[in-house]
């Protein structure tokens, strides 16, 4: 078995970043295509207690509230593959009381962009493409623009939280836009495709278990991978369930890990091409 490997960063109001290893670490990290934002949740243990204090004060969304405070998170196997996991906003830091203390952490992408408040419209008709170019400016963050769409609209109007114009971009037919780690992502909505490399699962290659059918296409659980990607496409492999075989795309999944524990995990939620 890979030896596990899992770290946060903490960014402060400041910049000013803190990075904690070689600690007992435990999270649930959820991502979502569309205009859900991604979550995580964590705790860490035993820390200690000047990083309680510098954490929880500096943290904590009671302190500070207007300014931005951040989590990383990473994990993966020594030797082989470690990767950024999450990077989103802190809602909450906070300790638990003694004697074990364990800070526990909540975060979501995208958080201290509901503060932010932006209005743009644009009076003439513009092709989707050249509208999603000038949202770097709009937003501040990179766009990543995987659609294949030719169409044009009329023109645009938004008024709201930079966090929210993701929900407005989505009305447009054909294309689904969501926030990833800081990056906005779009692809076709039908046939999203954010790379060329098929990933490849089953059980030789750290499937857990059996797929699971369900409505919309498949639930399959892996040994823990960071390069997992929204919208990126899958190919089971199932000698116990053949009927799973096939491609998919991922719409939906969530890491769980405890460095010292028995969960590190992808559970995968991915639809029939």
């Amino acid at each position: 078995m890979f030896d596990r490997v899992a770290y946060v960063e903490f960014i402060t109001a400041s910049g000013e970043m803190k990075r904690l290893e070689g600690i007992d670490v435990k999270f649930s990290i959820s991502k979502y295509m569309g205009v859900v934002m991604n979550e995580a949740t964590i705790e860490i243990y035993n820390l200690a207690k000047e990083d309680v204090e510098y954490l929880t004060t500096f943290t904590s969304q009671f302190i500070a509230y207007d300014k931005r405070k951040r989590i990383r998170i990473f994990g993966g196997y020594k030797d082989t593959s470690v990767g950024l996991l999450f990077d989103g906003d802190i809602v909450e830091a906070l300790p638990t009381t003694p004697p074990d203390i364990v800070l526990r952490c909540k975060a979501m992408t995208g958080h201290y962009g509901n503060s932010t408040i932006i209005s743009k419209s644009i009076i003439q008709p513009i092709t989707v493409k050249d509208l999603l170019k000038q949202m770097p400016e709009w937003t501040g963050k990179d766009v990543n623009d995987f659609s294949t769409t030719d169409r044009k609209i009329d023109g645009f109007y938004y008024t709201g939280a930079s966090t929210q114009l993701i929900g407005q971009i989505n009305n447009i037919p054909d294309i689904t836009c969501f926030e990833d780690d800081g990056v906005i992502t779009v692809v076709d909505s039908k046939n999203p495709n954010i790379n060329k490399e098929i990933r490849k699962i089953s059980k030789s290659s750290g499937m857990i278990e059996i797929p699971q059918p369900d409505a919309l296409g498949i639930k399959v659980k892996m040994l823990l991978d960071p390069d997992i990607r929204l919208g990126q496409t899958i190919e089971v492999e199932s000698s116990a369930i053949p009927a799973c075989n096939g491609q998919y795309w991922i719409y939906e999944f969530t890491h769980r890990g405890h460095l010292r524990g028995s969960e590190f995990y992808t559970e995968i939620s991915a639809r029939r091409k």
